[in-house]
């Protein structure tokens, strides 16, 4: 009787789900899930620590929905900081308010509040995951994302016995019956680490990667790097036993020092056989290095491309990227920093380092706010040289700009980009490059540097594979396309954790089509805020929404109107306004001072802020008296040589602050040296010559003989409390300020003299000691003179351990004058022809043969910036 009813159910439940066949065909569900963020106690391997989970479980919970599904989550932060969520490889289109990124498309839900993600799936279908995609919290914040196929669609392969998420740096336990075939849906979420995998004699069968079917692929091993996705079939086919499973670490990187800890499970069956027996193990997963094994498998994928699950290759090509990934060297003063040479360790594309802006860059976008990234990320590198060369380690090689810096790519541009792999300080390695909002094509890979003659000849155009995640080949390279047809903010990045922290990173804006169904979607009405307390942004981001409602449009211009800023009043005997700090809209006082340019404005202050601020206005250029601040602000100001100093400064150019108000890094500190005293004597041995480097690029290739005479652009105002004019981060300053520092050109000042003109002595109000080089030119054009500001501005932001930083400068009449920071050792010369007169000692052969290189990587910078 039991066994007549059980088959009464089983048959009423097939008719059920065979109604939701017929009727459910291209219908899209809407699902809902709760994420709570918490600090949960886990005891693994006899060790218990505390680390923040979702929903108290590690990994947190799948999401599991049918192809076209929209989901919302809703994420409720009990933790103790600010989190993201990203959901990797959803393309969300038209939606990048729900992509997570911190810094990029939103603030951090901040502990204490909650946030709600719409997660629109498109054409997905496979295995994707989901991640905290905010420091390094996704280290235990993340879970895998089961893309069925949509109702009344089946499978491009044999539909498995059972369906297994297997998450890397996590457990599973997972016992087969013989003769089963079973769908082993595999997310590498593990930090900074590629496994090659394999089962003890049984075959795998890839049949899919990152969410897109490929042709399947019939190995002994597989390769996934962090961020893939894999789908894999497996039949239990051996004699009933138990058979290793393993994850062994692939590094193609020089070092021997990498954890080479291979993680192994139990591949298990069930039914009854001796359990004592030591389990098979597959010794034919390549080894930890084997690059070999590793291009064979990555160059055997190849999409389906059939009529069910057809390509969108783009053929004809619009724009083409070639993107150079390199650790790289950001200049720290003093040398004080840990990495190479007292520098800190970096990571970039073309030599760009990303710095995160305060404002997330969709806002700052979608608001038309400006200063917060520039739009000239590079399509191509500063320099080309032997990418895979053994030896790179030359400054125009490792030093990188760290800037915000973003692509803008109009609606539906075609795009080829080729990434190559580089050995930059010896610590070249395959890098996994992840794309957020598309789904591109990877038409070929290989070894050595990209040719752009015979490589090409070699690209998959019939069948490439589609992706999300691509492995770059140290020594090697790999080209995508992809369609820019999702319009939004959209970052790109590598998916070891290390390298992205490091600023491995960059960012795309793909502007709107022109139509509602190709723009971006309208806001959610409540986006986690950058700040605690009144913000100004929020302000007049809802002044916006409501002009929009009103109008149908918004004025940008008005985020700087004086009829809706707040109003406060300038604090007596201030030379600035008086500022109370908001994250929200930045720390770069010089944006700040140019966006708030009325003198009875004010940012909003802080009130009810919760622990210490921090306002870092580093490197700068900037001076002036320094504002008051709220008790509970951190204010920090190094490499600001006026900042607090009252000097008078002319009023020429656009009589105020620069609008552009970047974010960018605009070093505007010294030149570092080293604490003893050869290299400080090295240090200014230099100087002389580097000076004349300088003058020479910035002087000699810009003149030009006209009968216009220019006016000097460095008048006096007469007030000593004048501000100083921005202009990209170099100052000009008042021919006047200059005759008082040097005591009017003294003879007793002279520094030295060259085919350039002569360098004085000057001795700023405050004890500040300057050197200023004093040339006379004939009378020069408007281009001319466009030119020189145009290098100026470039010169003054050059930083270069080895090049005296150029402080400023004073047009006056045909007369030009360059400022420099003031290097107290004096000449080369003099240590080399003058030591007994002036009593130094002499210079070892060692000393000299530093100098002669340390000179000649300065011009070669030089050379380098001038190309």
């Amino acid at each position: 009787m039991a066994s007549k009813t059980m088959d009464l159910y089983l048959s009423f439940l097939g008719s059920l789900l065979l109604c939701g066949m017929l009727f459910g065909v291209a219908h899209a569900d809407v699902r809902y899930y709760t994420f709570v963020l918490e600090e949960s106690n886990f005891t693994k391997l006899c060790s218990t620590k505390s680390m923040l989970t979702v929903n108290g479980s590690f990994p947190g919970p799948t999401l599991r929905v049918h192809k076209g599904d929209t989901v919302y989550v809703n994420v409720i932060n009990n933790g103790n900081y600010g989190v993201t969520i990203h959901w990797h490889g959803v393309k969300q289109p038209r939606n990048p308010w729900f992509d997570g990124p911190e810094y990029i498309t939103q603030c951090g839900i901040s502990a204490g509040s909650n946030f709600t993600y719409q997660i629109l799936f498109s054409s997905e279908e496979g295995t994707l995951w989901w991640h905290a995609h905010s420091d390094w919290t996704r280290s235990t914040v993340h879970g895998a994302i089961v893309i069925w196929p949509a109702l009344g669609k089946s499978y491009p392969f044999p539909h498995p016995d059972e369906e297994h998420a297997i998450v890397l740096e996590s457990t599973t336990k997972i016992k087969f019956d013989h003769g089963k075939t079973y769908l082993l849906r595999i997310v590498n979420a593990v930090m900074n680490t590629d496994f090659f995998i394999g089962i003890a004699d049984h075959n795998l069968t890839v049949v899919g990667w990152d969410a897109a079917y490929i042709k399947p692929i019939y190995n002994n091993y597989l390769i996934i790097t962090p961020g893939q996705t894999l789908d894999v079939l497996v039949t239990a086919n051996q004699a009933p036993g138990r058979y290793y499973f393993i994850a062994s670490p692939y590094f193609d990187g020089q070092t021997d020092d990498f954890d080479k800890t291979i993680t192994s499970a139990i591949f298990e069956y069930n039914g009854d056989y001796d359990r004592s027996i030591i389990p098979s193990y597959p010794y034919d997963v390549p080894y930890f290095y084997d690059i070999g094994a590793a291009s064979y498998f990555w160059r055997k994928t190849r999409s389906l491309a059939s009529e069910e699950h057809p390509i969108d290759l783009p053929m004809n090509i619009s724009t083409r990227m070639y993107v150079v990934i390199s650790m790289n060297l950001l200049h720290c003063p003093n040398s004080s920093c840990d990495g190479p040479e007292g520098d800190r360790l970096a990571a970039g594309f073309n030599n760009i380092t990303f710095a995160n802006p305060e404002v997330d860059i969709l806002q700052a976008y979608y608001w038309n706010l400006s200063g917060y990234y520039d739009t000239n990320f590079p399509i191509t590198p500063a320099y080309w040289y032997n990418f895979t060369s053994e030896d790179l380690t030359s400054d125009n090689v490792t030093l990188s700009l760290q800037a915000t810096k973003v692509r803008m790519l109009d609606y539906n541009e075609t795009v080829e980009m080729v990434f190559q792999g580089t050995n930059v300080l010896d610590a070249g390695e395959n890098h996994p490059i992840h794309l957020h909002g598309f789904r591109f094509y990877v038409v070929a890979t290989g070894q050595g540097n990209f040719d752009n003659v015979t490589d090409p000849l070699t690209f998959n155009l019939k069948d490439p594979p589609e992706a999300n995640t691509v492995a770059v080949p140290k020594d090697g390279w790999a080209v995508i396309r992809f369609r820019a047809n999702n319009p939004g903010v959209w970052f790109m990045h590598c998916h070891f954790d290390r390298h992205m922290s490091w600023g491995m990173d960059a960012v795309f804006i793909v502007r709107d089509g022109g139509t509602p169904e190709t723009s971006i979607r309208e806001p959610p009405s409540e986006l986690p805020t950058c700040s605690c307390g009144t913000s100004l942004f929020d302000y007049m981001k809802s002044k916006l929404r409501q002009e929009k409602k009103r109008k149908g449009r918004a004025s940008s211009s008005r985020l700087a109107d004086a009829d809706t800023l707040p109003r406060h009043p300038r604090q007596e005997g201030s030379k600035y306004m008086r500022i109370s700090y908001s994250p929200r809209l930045g720390t770069n006082l010089n944006h700040l001072i140019t966006l708030n340019s009325k003198p009875n404005l004010i940012w909003l202050p802080m009130d009810n802020c919760i622990g210490d601020e921090v306002l870092d206005v580093s490197n700068n250029n900037l001076s002036g008296p320094i504002p008051v601040f709220q008790s509970t602000v951190n204010f920090s100001s190094p490499s600001n040589l006026f900042l607090g100093k009252n000097i008078t400064t002319g009023s020429g150019g656009n009589g105020g602050p620069s609008g552009s108000g970047s974010n960018s890094t605009t070093p505007g500190g010294s030149l570092s040296g080293t604490s003893n005293g050869s290299s400080s004597v090295l240090a200014g041995m230099i100087a002389g010559v580097v000076i004349a480097v300088v003058v020479f690029v910035g002087v000699m290739l810009f003149q030009e003989t006209t009968s216009e005479i220019w006016e000097s652009q460095c008048q006096s105002s007469g007030d000593h409390g004048d501000m100083p004019i921005f202009e990209g981060g170099n100052v000009a300053i008042s021919i006047q300020v200059l005759r008082q520092v040097t005591d009017n050109f003294s003879e007793e000042n002279v520094l030295g003299r060259g085919g350039f003109g002569i360098v004085y002595k000057g001795v700023l109000h405050d004890g500040t000691i300057i050197a200023v080089k004093r040339m006379e030119s004939g009378a020069t054009g408007t281009k001319g003179m466009n030119e020189f500001q145009a290098e100026i501005a470039v010169l003054t932001k050059v930083r270069h351990r080895h090049l005296v930083a150029l402080l400023g400068y004073c047009i006056n009449g045909n007369e030009r004058l360059l400022v420099y920071e003031y290097m107290p050792q004096e000449t080369l010369a003099q240590h080399l022809f003058e030591w007994r007169e002036l009593g130094y000692p002499p210079l070892t052969w060692k000393q000299r043969v530093t100098i002669a290189l340390d000179m000649a990587r300065g011009v070669e910078y030089l050379h380098g910036l001038a190309q």
